[in-house]
């Protein structure tokens, strides 16, 4: 089956962030010796197209478009390393200037222990590629690939220092991009006090000044699909990049009518950057959320902080990982963990699931707005068989998952979910085990397969509500650069709580099960009555950029109108 390629557009320093991660996730999938057999169920392809340089050498890429402000990419240039060539640079000389001269030097910006890693082995690379006279050819058959492009820095290192090395996320991005990939905005500088990227409008004038640019990438990208399946966007809806966003958005809905777009916007726990313009937030989340509403499949909010309120810190837990709610580092990653999870039955080979069909399924009645719930790592040792995971659970799926969208802080009543698992073995049962508990037994008898005893699971939790289900055999990489907010035993210590198995051995740290629950719940209600509370005590007339840049207070109301008949059609009385 075809199931069509997805753009990916990140709009924002934050959304950039998460996306380093999740393509750092999806590459440590890849198999990049051509001799191993593999059994993966990811289609790469989905996400990444295959290209070649000037010179031949063949690459593997994502098919992204990623916008930042000027100074936000630290040691990472513009074009990306990839294509960059000693050739192509000379042909692009200015002419000589016969006059007098005077040079200014900038020292570059120092990079980390993983920059350094993954630049000498991307130099190993080309030189070996260069004595071949060839750079290998890419391969990507059922998820596998053997591009010699893409870096394979020791996945099993681990770089303790890290966590105070990373101020920007080109400082952990593993993998590289295409030079088409990003956009700077020159406009505005990243962490500017003066004059900075705050404001909703700012985003709708950037637009307007970079349209031709980001629509020669987007063709770029979007022509050479073969069947189209739709967009991720990634946005920070809560500063300027909202009104871009906005823009972006609109002009996708109206030239691909028929597409998916799936809004994913996630919120730091703390933003630094915006920590002295609260109102300015608000404005610019509500703003955002009415107006992508319209032209959006499906908006999904993500934040490690359960509270929608501005300026309060609540972060979420976990029964396996111990981060840090300050650091951009680490709650991108569990965000990015969670989406690679969540978004899998639409790019796994075994799956009938498109990513039109699969937000369709959960967005009955116009409630757009999902929320995630995610179990990361689950207490079970990867390849671990399903009949012990489920047995491990005693009917309570709830118990593994944490919800890492705002004001999911208790169960609600479910509309619709769609539950990803991920990490164990579609065998029933396997492992030392003597005597199965007696419900397993009886599932064995009946020669129920996993995917049969989640559905029956999720029967039992949510009984009232559509759930559908798909298991996959791959496990979640969390090798470096990912942080270290979890012990290397960490699933084998849960694993051996929970069914108190013999302690496992050859435990592939880097590999871990994960489970990802897409939920429409009565939740979403208190997510946006708390933006409505919030938003109704602003005083948007004192914002004068607004107005300055073409907005009327009007505006502002009808979106805080939008705001509660959105918030309306979550009650749980209106659903019955």
């Amino acid at each position: 089956m075809n199931r069509g390629e997805i753009l990916s557009i990140q709009i924002g320093h934050y959304s950039n962030f998460v996306g380093a991660h999740w393509w750092n996730l999806q590459e440590g999938s890849f198999i990049y010796d051509p001799s191993k057999v593999t059994t993966s169920d990811i289609d790469h392809d989905v996400l990444f197209r295959e290209g070649m340089t000037r010179n031949g050498q063949v690459t593997y890429t994502p098919r992204l478009i990623a916008f930042d402000l000027k100074g936000s990419l630290n040691s990472l240039k513009e074009e990306g390393n990839l294509y960059n060539t000693k050739e192509s640079d000379s042909q692009n000389q200015l002419p000589s200037w016969s006059g007098s001269t005077e040079q200014h030097y900038t020292e570059p910006a120092l990079k980390n222990q993983f920059l350094q890693d993954l630049e000498y082995e991307d130099n190993e690379a080309l030189n070996s590629a260069k004595d071949k006279d060839t750079l290998g050819q890419a391969e990507n058959s059922k998820g596998s690939s053997s591009h010699s492009n893409t870096s394979r820095v020791n996945r099993d290192r681990i770089y303790n220092n890290l966590d105070s090395e990373i101020s920007v996320w080109s400082d952990f991005l593993r993998i590289h991009w295409h030079p088409k990939s990003l956009c700077i905005v020159p406009q505005f500088m990243h962490n500017a006090t003066f004059a900075p990227f705050d404001t909703f409008t700012y985003g709708l004038n950037v637009y307007d000044k970079m349209a031709e640019e980001y629509e020669d990438k987007l063709h770029f990208f979007t022509e050479e699909c073969d069947h189209l399946q739709g967009f991720h966007i990634l946005t920070d809806i809560y500063d300027g990049f909202g009104g871009l966003g906005y823009k972006i958005i609109e002009d996708l809905r109206s030239e691909f009518r028929s597409k998916a777009i799936i809004n994913i916007n996630p919120f730091p726990v703390v933003n630094h950057a915006m920590d002295a313009s609260t109102d300015l937030t608000i404005i610019n989340t509500v703003l955002s959320l009415c107006n992508y509403h319209e032209y959006c499949n499906a908006t999904l909010p993500l934040s490690l902080n359960t509270s929608a309120a501005v300026g309060c810190i609540e972060p979420v837990k976990f029964n396996s990982i111990k981060y840090d709610p300050f650091s951009m580092y680490h709650t991108s990653s569990i965000i990015a963990a969670s989406l690679d999870t969540a978004t899998l039955p639409y790019r796994s080979l075994s799956s009938n699931f498109t990513a039109d069909h699969l937000y369709d399924a959960l967005t009955e009645a116009e409630r757009k707005i999902l929320s995630l719930s995610t179990g990361f790592p689950l207490p079970i040792d990867n390849g671990a068989s399903s009949g012990t995971f489920f047995e491990s659970l005693n009917g309570d799926l709830d118990s593994i998952l944490s919800c890492i969208s705002p004001e999911h802080k208790e169960r609600n009543v479910s509309f619709s979910r769609y539950v990803t698992l991920r990490g164990i073995t579609t065998s029933p049962f396997e492992g030392n085990r003597s005597v199965p508990s007696r419900e397993m037994s009886e599932s064995l008898q009946h020669n129920n397969t996993p995917k049969t005893m989640l559905q029956k699971l999720l029967f039992k939790s949510y009984p009232n509500s559509l759930s559908l289900c798909s298991i996959v055999n791959d496990a979640c990489n969390v090798s470096a650069p990912f942080p270290s907010i979890f012990s290397k035993n960490s699933t084998k210590e849960f694993y051996k709580k929970a069914s108190n198995e013999k302690e496992l051995q050859n435990l592939d740290a880097c590999n871990m099960a994960a489970i990802a629950s897409l939920e429409s719940t009565c939740a979403s209600q208190h997510y946006l009555k708390s933006l409505l509370n919030q938003a109704e005590k602003v005083a948007f007339r004192r914002y004068h950029q607004f107005k300055e840049t073409g907005m009327e207070e009007d505006t502002y109301s009808e979106a805080l109108d939008n705001l509660a008949n959105l918030a309306e059609a979550y009650s749980v009385d209106r659903s019955i």
